[in-house]
């Protein structure tokens, strides 16, 4: 056991010693030299990674873009569309409102028209049965010679 003891506090004496051993410049530089590669390593990682995400990013853009000149397409055809339908409401509307007034006014001077005719053929049968009159009654008198 003494044995067992002994060894064990040996291992751990050039352990200890081992660990609080002084890194010479040679380590040092080692270390710096590993840690570098490792430091470019990572940035060649990361900047794979930001260009893969920059063609993503791109390609994403590009597909919004589309649909973005797509949808104003459609929406420059839409007011397109009002733009016409309003104009043709426009049309009918004034139409609709000027159009009774037209028509009523022929349709007065029309029946005026007619009107006027009609008396005067009205006129002209007085003046004829007026006239036959004055004959009928021309005729009942006793002609004298």
């Amino acid at each position: 056991m003494k044995k067992i003891m002994v060894v064990s506090i040996l291992l751990i004496f050039i352990t200890a010693n081992l660990a609080i051993a002084e890194l010479t410049k040679q380590d040092l530089k080692e270390i710096e030299a590993l840690l570098d590669k490792q430091e470019k390593r990572i940035k060649e990682y990361i900047d794979l990674k930001i260009d893969a995400v920059n063609s993503r990013i791109d390609a994403v853009e590009k597909t919004v873009n589309a649909r973005i000149d797509a949808v104003e397409k459609v929406v420059e055809e839409g007011q397109e569309f009002l733009k016409w339908m309003i104009g043709i409401l426009t049309a009918v509307v004034v139409v609709g409102i000027t159009l009774p007034p037209i028509w009523q006014e022929r349709r007065e001077r029309k029946a005026s028209s007619f009107t006027q005719s009609v008396m005067a053929k009205l006129d002209s049968l007085i003046q004829r049965v007026a006239q036959l009159e004055q004959e009928v009654a021309d005729l009942k008198r006793p002609k004298i010679y």
